[in-house]
């Protein structure tokens, strides 16, 4: 029986006499190589379809199936043989290496297409095929298909100059190849495993496996045919999961997704800026939807297999997270795509992540990756993911309240070491994110603030998106972790990261907003209580401080605010208040006495020959509780009377002529900084009214400072040079030379080494050309130094860009960064913060701007104030009066035994008959 007789028979023969066709046909393919093709074909077109399709697996595939795998490969072998034997033979552009490398090819293009018929025909049975029926050919087909995308993608190496040549055959095979894909695909999606037992879990497994090798191999070949092979995945561990979840190896599976998923960011994100093109239009388009079907795949995958992430490295997954966050909004390296582009990342990729990070917030690992204190380290990635880890870290804030209290606990009040390093909670975990994106909170990113119906109603910026996600976050946080909040809050206000501390110092706010008029209390008199103790080391965290407390102060209660002033009369807390409010309290009176104690303090400062360390502390928060009421002030006028105003420049002036030289030791240097800076930044506010001999002598002081003197008290003499814009010079002797420093000063500023100096020396200059009147100073200020002209020239540029897309020195936001984090490893001992920081602050605070301010929050109700207010029951209303009379009695008693004691001093007799005037009026 030979095969060319069996070529014409029918479907009816072969059904008839198969059983006698199959061993001969067999046997055929075992002796004769030539008609082995011919033979496979017909077994596996002709025979399988005639075989009831139980008997398929006994009858066919147990032998022909490896058989057809063993034959494959050897001819695979032999085209490599005759490769090497023509090429050491130099005839590789014969004919018959041509023709005898087209036969092999042939050949192996007619055994896939013959098994791709045979798996067409399997999978078109309506109620499926089971596993036990076919156990030998999926093994079979995914050998065929790995060797075969393999050889196609590594022939144009093989085979050097003839591929040319042959490219038409590789053509044929790679397109039997996924014709074969296509139809096993199919095939999978209706396959039934009935008995599952060890055996096919083992060998359902084995193809997962082997479906995850080949796309690897065919990844950077087809992109169609790699997208089609992890959905064939994807459905497999689906539907199959009961009998998978226990043997399937799901995280070498989800690693491989991972790597695959991080090669295809990495060809995106470094993709030449002008070839992104909206996703439509170009390959671009076609290379996002892939990785969003992808992030679909990984989230089915952990969805269905989460039980078993328990016991698996998690750290592709979270790297992975990291990647993709990294080039969408508000990454920086966002900024190259187009927002057409942007728009299609966030809608294909970025909204996958959160579902993503939902099936992750209760794993253990993912909680030990996020709160440990070096990443980078964990990771072996130093490649500075601020960023995406800081929303990474705002995304779980938000999903943690609808998890266990169990789950919030682990994240909130983690173990100390676990797993042998230590590990910070998600609220510090959040700030420390914020520290390191110092770049990203100063360029100008928007993002979409609330999302409905899928359409963003609001843009905002980085900043507000922050604050906006952790108050909420605080909103939920449970009762008993509450203390990790407040020292989270705390040691944030107090550092010395701008961010930081203004994030610490908006949240803070919203708190004592939302919470009771008795919890404002409390906290505004601990920190009172503890600014008071900063005085002993001036800092930035004094600073942050008073900021904070000044904010609290207008929401605490009309009472409340009443007994903290009281409770600090006389103290350097007083100066930190905002005196709209802290004047309607308490009048002109306080006022006049700081001032006085001032002039006390000037009266020793002048009259001693040793400048002991705690005058100096005394007067710089004397100075600072000045500039402090001048800037709770409309105009100079609401603040000092016109006296005053001359007896305090003299007195400044006076200070600043008495001043010891700063070159003895570091302590003395850092002393006499803080008094000059303290002095210069009061003297500012009144440098209008000042006389222009008196201008000239200031000035002159800053001109012998300025070639030695210290970072911070440039910056004050900038603020000096700033405020000189609105004075009108009157024509005397004095003009000539007060006219001939200005320049010279800001020339010197303007041409500082220090860039972040240099930066605010230009916008102080910028808004000194706007307003003086005297513009041959502008002129002269530049001079004759190029150098200076350009740079002024680039800035101004810069800053009247367009609004919609300004250009950004990120180069100079990157050397603010390490100047700001080199300055913030330092000491308190090492350092002296002009108490200014406040006024640079609240240039942008609606709360205490005092120009054009909105008006303020209102202030909080104490709870019996509420009682009081809502209680309809006379009965109530008596009972809240006896209270109160009963407090009001404890405290004129406690008054009574202090008086008996010591002497009352004169403020205390005053507040006594103001308190009078008061009991006599309810009288």
């Amino acid at each position: 029986m030979t095969l060319l007789n069996v070529a014409g028979w029918s479907q009816q023969d072969f059904a008839l006499r198969w059983k006698t066709l199959l061993p001969c046909l067999i046997m055929n393919i075992d002796e004769d190589r030539e008609s082995m093709t011919d033979a496979l074909r017909i077994i596996y077109t002709s025979i399988v379809p005639v075989i009831p399709v139980e008997d398929l697996e006994a009858s066919v595939f147990s032998d022909v199936c490896e058989k057809t795998k063993n034959h494959f490969a050897a001819i695979l072998d032999l085209l490599v043989q005759v490769l090497g034997v023509h090429r050491e033979a130099e005839d590789l552009e014969t004919g018959s290496c041509l023709s005898e490398l087209n036969t092999l090819l042939q050949v192996l293009t007619g055994i896939t297409a013959s098994v791709a018929d045979c798996v067409e025909y399997v999978s078109r049975f309506e109620n499926g095929v089971s596993l036990e029926s076919i156990r030998s050919l999926p093994s079979c087909v995914l050998d065929l298909m790995a060797a075969s995308f393999a050889h196609c993608k590594n022939s144009r190496q093989m085979y050097g100059q003839m591929f040319r040549r042959v490219s038409d055959r590789l053509s044929s095979l790679f397109r039997a190849t996924r014709q074969l894909q296509s139809n096993f695909s199919a095939l999978m999606e209706g396959l039934k495993v009935l008995n599952a037992s060890e055996e096919e879990v083992d060998e359902l497994c084995n193809v997962i496996q082997q479906l995850c090798d080949i796309c690897e191999t065919v990844s950077d070949v087809d992109v169609k045919v790699t997208v089609a092979l992890w959905k064939t995945i994807s459905r497999l561990s689906s539907q199959h999961r009961d009998v998978l979840i226990h043997q399937l190896n799901i995280e070498c599976l989800l690693t491989q997704l991972c790597h695959y998923m991080s090669l295809s960011c990495d060809g995106f994100a470094h993709t030449e800026p002008n070839a992104l093109l909206p996703s439509d239009s170009g390959s671009q388009g076609k290379a996002i939807k892939i990785i969003g079907f992808q992030m679909r795949i990984l989230v089915t995958l952990i969805t269905e297999y989460r039980d078993q992430l328990d016991h698996i490295n998690i750290s592709p997954i979270y790297q992975l997270i990291i990647q993709i966050k990294g080039f969408l909004p508000p990454s920086l390296a966002a900024w190259k795509f187009a927002p057409e582009v942007c728009e299609e990342l966030v809608r294909h990729v970025g909204i996958g992540l959160e579902p993503l990070i939902t099936c992750l917030v209760d794993h253990m690992g993912f909680l030990m990756i996020n709160l440990d204190r070096d990443p980078d380290v964990l990771l072996n990635d130093a490649s500075g993911s601020g960023i995406s880890r800081l929303m990474t870290l705002l995304t779980i804030a938000q999903l943690l309240p609808s998890q266990s209290e169990e789950v919030q606990s682990l994240w909130l009040e983690p173990p100390d070491n676990l797993e042998g390093r230590w590990k910070q909670s998600l609220v510090d975990a959040i700030f420390f994110g914020i520290s390191d994106c110092y770049v990203e909170l100063c360029v100008p990113v928007s993002l979409p603030n609330v999302i409905k119906n899928g359409v963003p109603q609001v843009q905002m910026s980085l900043y507000e998106y922050v604050v906006t996600r952790l108050c909420t976050f605080v909103v939920t946080f449970p009762a008993e972790h509450f203390t990790i909040l407040e020292n989270c809050l705390l040691r944030n206000v107090l550092s010395r990261r701008h961010h930081c501390s203004m994030v610490a110092i908006d949240v803070w706010c919203f708190l004592a907003r939302c919470g009771s008029a008795e919890l404002c209390r409390d906290h505004c008199t601990f920190l009172a209580s503890l600014f008071q103790e900063s005085r002993r080391a001036p800092s930035a965290e004094h600073c942050h401080l008073a900021l904070l407390i000044r904010r609290l102060f207008r929401l605490m209660a009309p009472e409340h605010q009443s007994e903290l002033v009281s409770k600090f009369a006389g103290s350097e807390v007083i100066g930190v208040l905002p005196f709209d409010v802290a004047a309607i309290l308490n009048g002109q009176n306080m006022v006049d006495a700081i001032v006085k104690d001032f002039f006390k303090s000037m009266e020793r400062w002048t009259s001693d020959d040793v400048k002991s360390v705690a005058d100096a502390k005394s007067l710089v928060f004397q100075l600072s509780t000045l500039t402090n009421i001048r800037r709770s002030s409309a105009v100079i006028e609401d603040a000092f009377s016109p006296t005053q105003q001359c007896n305090l420049a003299s007195q400044c002036v006076t200070l600043l002529s008495v001043l010891p030289s700063a070159d003895k030791t570091d302590a003395h240097r850092r002393l006499f900084c803080a008094v000059v800076s303290a002095a210069l930044l009061f003297l500012s506010h009144l440098v209008v009214c000042l006389r222009n001999r008196s201008i000239f002598v200031l000035l002159q002081f800053c001109d012998c400072l300025l070639p030695s003197c210290e970072d911070i008290i440039k910056l004050s003499i900038l603020e000096v040079l700033g405020e000189l814009a609105a004075k009108t010079f009157d024509p005397d002797s004095d003009q000539n030379l007060v006219f001939r420093l200005i320049p010279k000063l800001f020339s010197a500023l303007l041409d500082d080494d220090n860039v972040i100096l240099r930066q605010v020396a230009l916008e102080t200059f910028k808004n000194f050309a706007k307003k003086t009147k005297h513009e041959t100073l502008v002129t002269e200020s530049l001079g004759g130094n190029e150098k200076i002209r350009r740079d002024f020239t680039k800035y101004m540029q810069r800053t009247t860009s367009s609004h919609n897309k300004p250009e950004v020195d990120l180069e100079l936001l990157r050397v603010q960064s390490a100047a700001v984090g080199s300055w913030c490893c330092l000491s308190n001992e090492e350092i002296w913060i002009r108490d200014d920081s406040l006024r640079m602050i609240d240039r942008d605070d609606p709360e205490t701007r005092t120009d054009n301010r909105e008006d303020p929050p209102a202030p909080k109700r104490s709870k019996i104030a509420k009682e009081i207010d809502d209680s309809d029951s006379a009965d109530k209303m008596e009972e809240s009066l006896q209270a109160a009379v009963d407090r009001l009695d404890d405290c004129i008693a406690a008054v009574e035994n202090i008086v008996r004691l010591r002497a009352v001093p004169e403020w205390g007799t005053r507040r006594l008959a103001e308190a009078k005037k008061r009991l006599d009026s309810l009288l």
